[in-house]
């Protein structure tokens, strides 16, 4: 058995869900994608009345950090589900962080860190004045940690937003997948 840890908005929905943490890693709003490139089978965002704004819309990343703590679940996930979750979270590479663990589970746990070219995208975005936070991906993310009751947590875990938060919805070009 494979397990995810998730961290934002992979929280919803979670099936056999565990809560957990991971250790050794910051959870940060440390990703973007460039809202102005359409790329086939992902995603943009839109406003309210419809407009495709050129921004760089930031997620949340983890990263290696000695002494840090990020609270999140393990959710379990069967191996053919890791292609879709994989295409899904292209702003991301499947690590393993097995070791860095703080739950007993049997199987090796995977997370999704930050590509450098993400990375990259959200530096410019910040730089040029265009970096923003969807406020329908920060509403999914509390979301799922006011239904964990870690919301405090998750709070004291996190760096602060390095944008700020704009009225976005996000339309998907193909059906997205999600933990069973």
């Amino acid at each position: 058995m494979s397990w995810l840890f998730a961290y934002g908005s992979l929280l919803l929905p979670a099936g056999e869900a565990r809560p957990c943490d991971l250790t050794g890693w910051q959870r940060s709003w440390g990703v973007a994608m460039d809202n102005s490139v359409d790329l086939p089978g992902y995603k943009h965002f839109v406003t309210p009345e419809g407009e495709r704004p050129a921004l760089m819309v930031a997620f949340l990343s983890i990263a290696p950090r000695a002494g840090a703590i990020v609270n999140g679940v393990a959710i379990s996930v069967a191996e053919d589900e890791l292609p879709g979750l994989d295409a899904r979270e292209r702003n991301y590479a499947r690590v393993d962080v097995t070791d860095d663990i703080d739950a007993g589970l049997d199987g090796q746990v995977w997370a999704y860190a930050g590509l450098d070219a993400a990375r990259e995208r959200l530096a410019l975005g910040l730089r040029e004045g265009r970096a923003a936070i969807a406020s329908s991906y920060l509403e999914r993310v509390l979301a799922g940690f006011d239904e964990l009751g870690r919301r405090d947590e998750f709070d004291r875990l996190t760096a602060p937003m390095p944008a700020p938060i704009v009225d976005l919805e996000v339309v998907l070009h193909a059906p997205r997948a999600e933990p069973d």
